[in-house]
């Protein structure tokens, strides 16, 4: 029996404009399964064989492919081929890569509903029992809406890019961090793909500096999705207004008496902080359910930092081996941060010899590494790692906790 939904027409229009255009081959993410038609899905594979041998391919080409492999006469012969990919006549360039990337969000839509049916009905009799996976189904669910349809870019787009930020005819879009030195020591701040693993002690500052490049990224309306792992998401906007305001948010009794002239500012902080674009996440511990709430904002084009606070409390079901754990957790993050483009803050505890605590990959997982430290009279950020500038560059700081601030010292 045929199973629903099927885009005949589309997977006609796809195929036709594959070999009108080879860049969309080169430039966006196509695969067999893409066609629910059986001769479909064959003619794709003969076009993407003959396009990854010789970087084209057209309807002749094609026929030749289908005819080596021994398929053509099973497709109804060249005549019946011609008439598939002839079915479009748009010129090769931009208008056809667009058209094609629309058919393509098509397809891979039918395709995440196809799956879900095929998992459904292998799941109806654990369903039936009350025993299924309901979290693997829901992953399938969500796939349908939230796959990822950005073309990939080419090696002259990529190296097109660096010589005109060379030129200075396109700037690197920076995000910052929330300390103007440690902003310059990254080359203006940090990059979208990245992901920066902040380290400190106990109490020693990781959430203060997580809280305030939270701040600093909605300043200047970049929006962010903050996992809270250890703290109510109430703590983490107290944090974040107290940042704005620049003064702490204190009992209400404390403002009846000689700290009433700071209620106007947390007021004001409150407000502002309400109509930014921050969300704060406080119930999700698992490393699916993070990356799967990552991919449903970033679909929505709601955020373009994340923070996720901190790395030894996130849960990591079915891991024997708590160094492994943390280890597979950066480095799940640091994928995230890469597919889509966004911001990745993290942080992680230092044990006792001052060192990344439970795994050593967390710093080979992170772009830049940071360690809050402290002495008697001072702190300092120190950058231990740093994929696009200077290692153990020092920052002076002052720690204002009351604030949810580090203070640079001039």
């Amino acid at each position: 029996m045929k199973k629903v939904p099927i885009r005949s027409n589309s997977e006609q229009a796809a195929l036709s404009l594959l070999v009108q255009d080879p860049d969309i081959l080169a430039k966006q993410h196509w695969e067999p399964s893409l066609f629910a038609i059986k001769a479909h899905q064959t003619l794709f594979t003969a076009i993407k064989a003959f396009h990854s041998r010789n970087g084209i391919c057209d309807e002749f080409t094609a026929i030749s492919e289908l005819e080596n492999m021994g398929e053509l006469e099973k497709l109804g012969g060249h005549i019946a081929v011609l008439d598939i990919l002839k079915c479009m006549n748009i010129p090769a360039g931009r208008v056809a890569q667009d058209v094609a990337n629309d058919f393509r969000k098509e397809l891979w839509e039918a395709k995440g509903y196809r799956d879900l049916i095929d998992q459904m009905e292998e799941m109806e009799p654990a369903i039936r029992r009350g025993q299924a996976d309901l979290r693997k189904l829901s992953l399938t669910i969500e796939s349908v809406s939230k796959h990822d349809h950005k073309p990939k870019r080419t090696k002259k787009e990529m190296i097109t890019q660096i010589i005109d930020e060379m030129e200075g005819k396109a700037k690197k879009e920076t995000l910052p961090t929330g300390l103007l030195k440690l902003d310059r020591c990254l080359q203006g701040g940090m990059h979208r793909g990245e992901m920066m693993t902040v380290a400190a002690e106990t109490g020693g500052g990781k959430s203060i500096l997580l809280v305030q490049a939270a701040v600093s990224a909605l300043l200047e309306n970049k929006p962010v999705l903050f996992f809270s792992l250890e703290m109510a998401g109430e703590d983490i906007y107290r944090r974040m207004a107290a940042n704005l305001a620049g003064v702490p948010i204190r009992e209400m009794e404390e403002y009846k008496d000689k700290h009433g002239s700071e209620l106007p500012k947390i007021s004001e902080a409150l407000i502002k902080l309400h109509s930014l674009p921050i969300e704060v996440v406080d119930h999700l511990h698992d490393i699916s359910d993070i990356e799967s709430e990552i991919a449903r904002f970033s679909g929505e084009n709601r955020t373009d930092v994340v923070a996720v606070d901190y790395l030894q409390i996130i849960s990591m079901p079915g891991s024997d081996n708590r160094e492994n754990a943390i280890s597979d957790a950066a480095r799940r993050l640091k994928t995230a941060a890469m597919k889509h483009k966004i911001v990745m803050f993290t942080a992680s505890q230092l044990n006792d010899e001052g060192r990344l605590r439970e795994s050593r990959a967390i710093g080979m997982h992170s772009d830049q590494v940071v360690h809050i430290e402290h002495g008697k009279d001072k702190s300092r950020v120190v950058v231990k790692k740093n994929r696009r500038g200077p290692r153990n560059y020092i920052i002076e700081v002052t720690m204002r906790g009351e604030l949810s601030k580090l203070e640079e010292v001039w």
